[in-house]
């Protein structure tokens, strides 16, 4: 009998809510982290013209997180990050929570709960133990 399919998250948009100076000096923890995080993080170029800030967040596996900042639209969030769970596996994901621990502070899971979830692409992989023939 063949495997069920395999429910997964395919891609993920969270943005958070950063009141005041807080936003500036995420803004700037972001772009200081570069050393340090040199081989992680870049300033980068994204279609998406809702947001002033773009950075991308590459693992060592090439799969990239977006990192957005500064809402054109000021009833928006102030940080966005984007990415595909499924691509980032568990030592992608550990590795982007390091890096959002840094730039956000020890309290960076309560900002992600306080978040707004914009986005959540669930997938099934129903062909997941099946071998296709060519």
């Amino acid at each position: 009998m063949p495997p069920p399919p395999r429910l997964f998250i395919d891609k993920l948009a969270i943005t958070i809510p950063l009141q005041g100076i807080r936003g500036e000096e995420v803004h700037q923890a972001i772009a200081d982290s570069s050393e340090r995080w040199c081989d992680f993080i870049s300033m980068a170029n994204f279609r998406n013209r809702g947001y002033r800030g773009h950075y991308k967040f590459t693992t060592p596996e090439g799969h990239v997180a977006a990192l957005l900042l500064e809402p054109r639209n000021r009833h928006n969030n102030y940080f966005k990050l984007e990415y595909s769970p499924n691509n980032f596996g568990e030592s992608g994901r550990a590795l982007l929570g390091e890096y959002l621990r840094e730039v956000l502070g020890d309290g960076y899971l309560t900002d992600i709960l306080d978040g707004k979830l914009t986005r959540l692409d669930v997938a099934f992989d129903v062909f997941a133990g099946y071998a296709l023939k060519t």
